[in-house]
């Protein structure tokens, strides 16, 4: 099975465009190159079949007379007894006779005269000549296509075992200890799992530690700001917090770490702790429009199910 580092999805997604693309001009290729390929066919076989119907006239003077003379009526004859048969009416049958002669006459013409013989010939050859480089062109084509479509269910493939190798991999990070973790490693904890879930990640300057809040004060409250984490999730650029002292996370908590995070300039915000959250801490983190992830939405978010 391929590895998380054997394919870059970045690359591979660009892959699969591209040759998604190729083939898709391909096919819009393909379709004149086979009506040509078919109008050359029919245009073949009707000069062998004028070439065939001629040949009696090299050495019978009267062939041309004997066709129209018999050959119209003939067709005419067939078609009476069709479209009597069809509409069960003279009067249609007698109009099928003539529009019959007339296209039977008229069929038979170009077969003797069109083309004349003496282009006859140079029709055949010219024509074949044509078939035989519109065929080998759709056939170069084709095969061209059928690349593309084996490439592309190769790197379809190749995504999916990134996509299974990716979930084993997550799963791997939620069997760690991290609801254990504190202070740095949850940190570092955080950053592991928003790269693993493809996002590019860069830490702010860890802040000065500030004065403890007086025991009096609220709960919840942090005694120090978090390290800010830029994370990338491109267009979407968030600033977030990984804290893990607070427990339970309180509305406090929430507020004082909004407030320092609304100064980073970052078109979102969002906290994630492996704490349990109070109802009062996701009201109000909701009504500043900021993602608040606890211990038990952390799972679906390791694992994809739900976005920063």
């Amino acid at each position: 099975m391929l590895t998380h580092s054997d394919l870059d999805p970045a690359r591979l997604q660009r892959e699969l465009a591209q040759l998604e693309s190729e083939a898709k001009q391909l096919e819009i290729d393909r379709a004149p190159r086979a009506r040509s390929v078919a109008r050359l066919r029919r245009r073949s076989r009707y000069l062998r079949l004028a070439q065939w119907f001629r040949a009696p006239a090299a050495t019978w003077t009267a062939y041309p007379v004997i066709v129209f003379a018999a050959g119209p009526v003939a067709v005419g004859i067939v078609a009476f007894i069709l479209t009597s048969m069809v509409f069960s009416s003279w009067l249609s049958a007698v109009g099928g006779l003539f529009i019959g002669s007339l296209g039977g006459a008229a069929l038979l013409a170009s077969l003797l005269y069109r083309p004349s013989d003496e282009l006859l010939l140079g029709a055949i050859a010219e024509t074949d000549a044509k078939l035989e480089n519109e065929a080998s062109r759709l056939q170069e084509t084709v095969a061209a296509i059928a690349e593309h479509n084996r490439r592309l269910t190769l790197l379809h493939e190749q995504r999916r075992d990134l996509a299974t190798s990716d979930k084993l991999q997550r799963a791997m990070l939620l069997q760690r200890e991290w609801k254990s973790m504190r202070g740095s490693e949850w940190e570092d904890y955080v950053v592991e799992v928003c790269r693993t879930l493809g996002a590019n990640v860069q830490r702010a300057e860890a802040a000065d530690v500030r004065a403890a809040t007086p025991a009096a004060g609220p709960r919840g409250v942090i005694r120090r700001p978090p390290t800010t984490l830029y994370v990338t999730f491109s267009p979407r650029r968030i600033a977030v917090a990984a804290v893990s002292e607070i427990a339970p996370f309180h509305a406090a908590a929430v507020r004082q770490i909004i407030d320092e995070l609304a100064q980073q300039g970052c078109d979102e915000l969002g906290i994630l702790t492996n704490t349990r959250l109070t109802a009062g801490s996701k009201e109000y983190a909701r009504s500043r429009r900021c993602t608040l992830i606890g211990q038990d939405e952390f799972p679906d978010f390791v694992l994809g199910k739900s976005n920063l």
